[in-house]
């Protein structure tokens, strides 16, 4: 039963809520919020509603016992049609996603350093 909640659940999120995501609500935002909004505010809108999803799915799935990146999955997916919002996402976030790319990157290689091997005379006279 330990390993079945979760399976089943996620599972669940990944199926009805893929189907709610990608048929189900596109529609009913574009006609019942995004028509309140002018054009070119359209990305910014679904930028919010995207995060608020992200912020209401993330505890929802963790919850039910499946992963919370089911959540965040299930809310992008809801605007994976969105081209403006793909601009204004890459645009928004370019810059903090580099950074964390390099720090991820120099974490990843900087934690196989021995740093106990430092005070070795021997691998400091290789390393010369």
């Amino acid at each position: 039963a330990s390993i079945l909640i979760p399976v089943v659940s996620a599972l669940g999120f990944l199926i009805l809520g893929g189907y709610a995501a990608i048929f189900i609500l596109p529609p009913l935002i574009e006609k019942y919020i995004l028509s309140r909004f002018k054009e070119e505010n359209h990305a910014r809108v679904e930028m919010a509603i995207m995060f608020a999803m992200v912020l209401a799915l993330m505890p929802a799935t963790y919850y039910a016992k499946a992963s919370y990146l089911m959540g965040c999955f299930v809310a992008g997916l809801t605007f994976c049609s969105s081209h403006a919002l793909h601009h204004l996402f890459v645009r928004q976030f370019k810059r903090l996603l580099q950074w964390l790319m390099r720090i991820f990157f120099a974490a990843s290689i900087g934690f196989q350093v021995p740093i106990k091997d430092f005070a070795d005379t021997t691998i400091i006279w290789q390393g010369l």
